[in-house]
């Protein structure tokens, strides 16, 4: 011991001397680079994954559970096993064995033999390359070997002979190792070998081809000793018997999350994916580690958009990635003896509902058909016959639906199913009565009710019951459709109704009224969607249900004719059509051309003339430009009030060319659309459009103006005496109104107004526009015979 401290002395001596820089000794080479797990997957389908030291670490606790806990590994620790109590058989006589090994921040050692210490123990460093050969003459053959490799796997081929098995240069630690002999040394010796392991210690010896060390548990090898034992003659021995540690047989898996990627590995049985993020599970990998059996485990899924996939086996991808595809259900089965020994349970966790029951080898588990997305799953092996791992009730949901429709004139139509039309459109008939029905596998049922002419709502119906008349010829008017029992629990029900005059309404949901009601109206056809819980509606649902016409909807139905008509169920006298008509001649025999609408926004009645020939702006644009920008910014009627102000109420064209300049067109854009009308509208501070156009933005102005929005009262004060309106100049003081007009007479020509008028409680929207030179006076007549018009709508 003297000796050996005055040589270390001196040569630190010698380093301090020289200046020779001393590397330092890491306590652990764990800051190796992160495991490849594809790779792994690839080169070692027994410790798929499970070699990551840090995305794992839930799995690498439970499987290293008492290691390096003096108490839990009893006789087989370390401190059990005593060197010198080893019993060692000496090597056969005329043969040895030899080797080296590649040591992690120290290189390649020099070679040893027969039964002599490779690598190092107590430094945390591991053995990342081996060279075996054999010293002898006279027989015939070889010694071969192959490692397990971190993040590799098991070395597809052995080498032999004093080849290298391992990697140098890539800090990739060994953690285990196949040793044989062949040909007629073989024949004459067995080969005895052991490993000093990361937390184990030495492990028990290990003889001819038998796996020595570990893998599934990311420890590296440390040391190794071999021996030649000739054949007969007994091999070395030691407290510890078992050579090679491996985790128990279980199933592990991951997920490709939306917005997450690949989530680590988890064991059997514990969940993989997301719950209470709302986030889509997209792909699944499943795998068999520590295999004691043969076969595999294999799966496939339900994916949007594309259906059930083929079946992937032990690790590859099923589902999708890259393109945002959600998975809605999995099959899981088992293969081999894996088959034969256990049953495969699994379940999954659907959107808006939770956990479904458990499915059991290759039965679907999840909801197909209805867009319901798989957020995360769970998978336990059981043995075969054994106890599911809990409930089995409704681990897949299926669900047909059926409609028929009685219609006057026709009778019973046939009955349909899906999102096909129950009844009739186009054909000016009344649904009279109906009956809808679902079959599933899950408690519940379809209920149903109609409103009914002259009679209101009738009572529920079930289940193929008939709601509405049969041989009354009374009219069904509106409809109402709900989910019972668990069916409620699971999905959503919507339904359209399709309306005399009004066409295709918006979808209501779970019981909504759909149709209409007090305004006399027949419904001619509905349609229903049944979607997963929470899912997305089939389309807009604005508008499914009315008391009043729709606005929006009567003015697309107006005529563009050019000449007088009403629409919305209005008849004008004979005096009122001829009161128009002069008007209209007052101008026209001026030669100008104009237009007009007009409609009532509590009932959708109205009337036009020439409603669709597009004419010069002028200012009467700025009306819904200033409104949209209080809608869509509302920072502006703030700090930009004074200007917008001065821009409705004296037409300000520098107040209006500084907004555009400041907001550009994207506002405008989105108020056109919402109004439905074009959005190239919006690309010119002045520009070309129709009455119907104009009566359109100025429906949405009113939206806004009683949306109560904080601002929107502000703004729409604006407007209660825009300069120059002849609406306000000839209605102003019977009505309170809000208006915008617009004239020019310089290279083009225009007099229009716009806007809405309150007229005693039944406010009504007009827009009025010409080709005359700037003199909106020319519109008087125009605008009272207008409102007188609306007067014998009340």
């Amino acid at each position: 011991m003297g000796r050996r401290k005055a040589f270390l002395s001196g040569v630190l001596c010698l380093a301090l001397m020289f200046s020779v820089p001393i590397s330092p000794i890491w306590a652990d080479e764990n800051a190796a680079p992160e495991p490849d797990l594809e790779l792994a997957i690839e080169q070692d389908r027994d410790v798929l994954g499970l070699e990551q030291e840090n995305d794992e670490q839930e799995i690498l606790d439970e499987a290293l559970e008492g290691v390096g806990d003096e108490d839990a590994l009893g006789d087989e620790s370390q401190e059990a096993v005593d060197e010198d109590a080893i019993e060692v058989n000496p090597t056969a006589a005329g043969y040895s064995i030899e080797y080296q090994a590649h040591v992690a921040f120290e290189g390649w050692k020099g070679w040893v033999e027969n039964g002599a210490r490779a690598g190092t123990v107590g430094k945390s460093r591991s053995i990342e390359a081996l060279n075996i050969k054999l010293k002898g003459d006279g027989l015939k053959g070889s010694v071969e070997y192959r490692t397990h490799i971190q993040n590799r796997g098991w070395e597809s081929s052995y080498v032999k002979d004093g080849k290298t098995s391992g990697t140098t240069g890539k800090s990739l630690r060994t953690e285990a190792i196949y040793i044989r002999l062949t040909g007629q040394v073989a024949e004459t010796y067995d080969i005895y070998y052991r490993v000093h392991v990361q937390n184990f210690g030495w492990l028990g010896w290990a003889k001819n081809d038998e796996p020595a060390g570990s893998s599934g548990y990311g420890l590296r090898m440390e040391a190794i000793e071999i021996r030649l034992v000739e054949k007969g003659k007994t091999g070395p021995t030691s407290a510890v018997t078992t050579a090679f540690k491996k985790p128990a047989q279980s199933l592990i898996a991951r997920a490709h999350v939306q917005n997450v990627g690949w989530q680590g590995w988890v064991a059997e049985g514990k969940t993989t994916g997301t719950t209470g993020r709302a986030y889509r599970m997209e792909a699944l990998c499943l795998q068999v580690a520590n295999a004691d059996y043969s076969g595999s485990i294999e799966y496939r899924a339900h994916v949007s958009g594309i259906g059930w996939q083929g079946w992937r086996s032990s690790g590859a991808v099923a589902g999708t990635t890259g393109q945002s595809r959600q998975m809605e259900a999995v099959q899981v089965r088992l293969t081999g003896q894996l088959a034969e020994i256990y049953d495969v349970y699994y379940r999954v966790h659907s959107a808006n509902i939770g956990w479904l029951g458990w499915a059991k080898n290759s039965e679907a588990a999840g909801i197909t058909g209805f867009s319901c997305r798989m957020e995360a799953a769970q998978v336990r092996l059981v043995a075969k016959g054994g106890k599911a791992p809990g409930s089995t009730d409704n681990h897949t949901i299926e669900l047909t639906y059926a409609a028929q429709a009685c219609v006057a004139s026709k009778g019973w139509l046939s009955q349909v199913s899906g999102r096909q039309v129950v009844g009739t459109t186009g054909q000016s008939l009344r649904m009279e009565a109906f009956k809808l029905s679902v079959e599933s596998g899950v408690s519940g049922g379809i209920e149903y009710r109609a409103y009914i002419q002259d009679t209101g709502w009738q009572g529920w119906k079930r289940d193929g019951a008939i709601a509405g008349t049969e041989g009354e010829s009374k009219r069904i008017e509106a409809i109402q459709i709900r989910l019972s029992g668990d069916l409620s629990k699971y999905f959503d029900v919507y339904y359209q109704a399709h309306s005399e005059r009004l066409g295709w309404l918006g979808w209501a949901k779970n019981g909504a009224s759909a149709g209409t009601t007090k305004i006399s109206l027949r419904l001619e056809a509905f349609r229903v969607v049944i979607v997963s819980k929470g899912g997305p509606a089939p389309g807009s649902t604005a508008g499914a249900y009315r008391e009043t016409i729709s606005v929006f909807s009567a003015l697309n139905s107006a005529s563009g004719s050019r000449s007088i008509t009403t629409f919305g169920g209005f008849s004008l006298s004979t005096g009122a059509r001829n009161r128009l008509q002069t008007a209209i001649n007052s101008v026209t025999s001026r030669g100008y051309n104009m237009s007009f609408i007009m409609v009532d926004i509590t009932t959708g009645k109205g009337v036009a003339y020439n409603a669709d020939q597009p004419f010069y702006s002028a200012s009467t644009i700025k009306g819904p430009y200033v409104a949209c920008l209080g809608a869509k910014v509302p920072s502006s009627v703030s700090s930009w009030r004074s200007t917008m102000e001065s821009t409705i109420r004296v037409s300000s064209n520098e107040g209006y060319n500084a907004l555009r300049n400041a907001f550009g067109a994207a506002p405008m854009r989105t108020w056109c659309s919402e109004a439905g009308v074009s959005t190239a509208i919006a690309n010119s501070n002045y520009t070309n459009l129709s009455s119907r156009d104009l009566a359109k933005l100025w429906l949405r102005n009113y939206t806004y103006f009683t949306s109560g929005v904080s601002n929107a009262a502000t703004v729409q004060s604006w407007y209660t005496s825009s300069l120059n309106s002849v609406i306000h100049y000839n209605l102003g003081s019977r009505y309170y109104m809000n208006t915008k007009p617009g004239w020019i007479g310089l290279s083009v020509h225009a007099a229009n107004d716009a806007g809405i008028v309150w007229a005693n409680g039944r406010p009504y929207i007009v827009a009025i526009m010409s080709n005359s030179p700037g003199n909106v006076r020319v519109l008087d007549q125009v605008v009272l015979a207008i409102d007188g018009a609306h007067n014998e709508m009340l």
